[in-house]
């Protein structure tokens, strides 16, 4: 009896062990909250190759975008916590838009599982090429003169070029006219039209038109300069004392996941950012892999969830 009790039990232990095997091997999806082919796209698709190797597991990247990133989260939300669906989350998702909307669908700080930092994404104040100023600083002394009589580009009313704008004008009392699109796309070609003065753009979009000479750079929003643009100065050394902006991303999944599950996910997302390769590929394009845990990155999202929201109630913006 005893025999047949012991058998019974490995019985049961062997099938457990099954099928939570089975449970690993099943595939991995990550939503991307943005279209397919761009920055954002492609850093994740990056990444989740290395990841797939360290894994051992198939991952699958979903690109569901629209709506200030509240469909993909949505999207990702309705998923159980088991492992099996993440996410690429950036300052819009977990810093602007508690601010910006009323009536947000889920809490930056309670709905999910924080798994890690991956990338960092400095930003640089560009101009058309035919913009009567060659410096930050003889833009900021005529801005000052002539209110509203310099335009600047953004992705849209509540993207990081438009805060990030937002927050330049609060720090240095120049006000500005926002022409705001659908897309980083649309801005900067506009900036290059010479039909729109200024846009804060991300190193990634930046760096490419900047070299074909389409727009001249007049600033880092960064508190060194770039090494990719060493005779740049930061805007902070051309007269915006304290101002340093960012676009960052990094890799969550629904609240909730077994702790096991999350230590895997965190484990094999730091291997993957220190591979070399993806390492090259993701600096290739502008990106700065920023590795962190996933307490830390929860940290560092409420530091910018509460620096945001300064500059956007000062600015009152607001999202319907």
């Amino acid at each position: 009896m005893l025999h047949t009790l012991y058998r019974l039990l490995g019985g049961a232990a062997l099938a457990a062990a099954a099928a939570a095997a089975g449970a690993q091997q099943a595939p991995i999806r990550w939503i991307v909250p943005y279209p397919a082919g761009g920055g954002t796209d492609t850093i994740a698709r990056t990444i989740a190759d290395e990841m797939r190797k360290q894994l051992g597991q198939t991952i699958i990247v979903e690109n569901k975008a629209g709506a200030g990133t509240l469909i993909g989260t949505q999207a990702l939300l309705s998923l159980p916590p088991d492992g099996h669906a993440v996410m690429s989350a950036d300052g819009g998702t977990l810093a602007y838009n508690s601010s910006l909307y009323p009536k947000l669908p889920y809490d930056p700080e309670r709905s999910f599982t924080y798994l890690g930092g991956m990338v960092s994404m400095p930003m640089i104040l560009v101009a058309r090429s035919k913009l009567p100023v060659d410096s930050f600083q003889a833009l900021l002394q005529d801005a000052i003169k002539h209110p509203g009589k310099y335009t600047y580009a953004s992705a849209g009313t509540g993207s990081p070029q438009h805060l990030a704008m937002e927050m330049l004008q609060q720090k240095t009392g120049a006000r500005l006219t926002h022409v705001p699109y659908r897309g980083v796309a649309p801005a900067m070609q506009d900036v290059v039209g010479n039909q729109v003065d200024l846009l804060m753009i991300g190193l990634p979009g930046g760096l490419a038109q900047i070299r074909a000479g389409n727009v001249k750079p007049l600033g880092a929003a960064t508190r060194q300069r770039l090494p990719e643009l060493p005779g740049l100065p930061t805007l902070q050394e051309a007269g915006a004392a304290g101002f340093v902006a960012d676009s960052w991303q990094g890799l969550v999944a629904p609240a909730g996941m077994p702790d096991e599950s999350a230590r895997r996910l965190e484990q094999a997302l730091e291997r993957a950012l220190a591979v070399p390769a993806v390492r090259d590929k993701l600096l290739a394009m502008g990106a700065i892999p920023t590795p962190m845990k996933g307490d830390d990155f929860r940290r560092h999202a409420a530091d910018q969830r509460r620096l945001w929201t300064q500059v956007i109630n000062a600015a009152g913006i607001r999202m319907e």
